[in-house]
């Protein structure tokens, strides 16, 4: 089985267990996908010296189903990141490097389940490692499935807001990004702040339809019966 295939069955398996969780008395679906992510990250070689990096945008994708109680609940969640960072070691070049991942969490949430506080822990699998380095107009491309160049597993811990259809998450890296195993990261450390805007499409769906009724195409009623005989060979009676 090749590395794609194993990716994609994962995946499937992933979505399909939230989807059956959430089925069960008293889990509740909460669906975020395409959420923009900004990431700044602080670099430092060997020597302590600082590298100069450049803030990145990025896409992830995020399922998560809620269980709870009035004002607790406990969520779970499985989704695909894109972790990278973007380096500039001297005016002419430009390092972009990033990695797809599978990222399962878990956490807790204080308030009603549209509304409230949460924070937990979560871990980034690294699957898909890719590498752009731009320098003099010239572009060199590096890519590979499960690279020895990224840690194999980055532990992280996150805390936001929710209300109704949108989340905002702060999610601080608390592993390296890069591989200390690896030669060419030797004594590299990086710190790496994500903060992600996700929209909730259910919540969404629902607060469209209570402001501007169901957007939904609804079928067409029935026409009413028709009674049996024509109406104008009714003849009027008097008492």
């Amino acid at each position: 089985m090749s590395q794609k295939s194993v990716i994609l069955f994962l995946l499937i398996i992933g979505n399909i267990s939230l989807i059956r969780a959430q089925q069960l008395r008293g889990f509740h679906a909460e669906r975020y996908t395409l959420t923009p992510v900004f990431s700044y990250t602080q670099m430092s070689d060997a020597n302590g010296e600082s590298i100069k990096t450049i803030p990145r945008f990025s896409l992830s994708a995020m399922q998560k189903i809620h269980y709870g109680w009035k004002w607790f609940g406990v969520t779970g969640g499985l989704g695909v990141s894109n972790l990278g960072i973007i380096t500039r070691p001297n005016e002419t070049t430009i390092l972009k490097r990033r990695v797809y991942s599978l990222t399962p969490e878990a956490g807790i949430r204080f308030g009603f389940p549209k509304a409230g506080l949460f924070m937990g822990i979560a871990g980034d699998i690294p699957i898909h490692y890719k590498e752009k380095e731009i320098a003099g107009g010239e572009k060199i491309r590096y890519t590979k499935f499960f690279s020895d160049k990224i840690s194999r597993f980055i532990p992280s811990a996150y805390a936001g807001i929710s209300f109704y259809y949108v989340e905002i998450r702060a999610q601080y890296l608390l592993g390296n990004f890069f591989n200390p195993k690896n030669p060419s990261f030797n004594g590299v450390s990086t710190k790496m702040l994500n903060i992600a805007f996700s929209f909730n499409h259910l919540y969404m769906q629902q607060f469209l339809r209570n402001i501007g009724g169901d957007y939904r195409k609804k079928p067409k009623s029935p026409p009413p019966p028709k009674w049996e005989g024509d109406d104008k060979n009714i003849q009027k009676t008097s008492l």
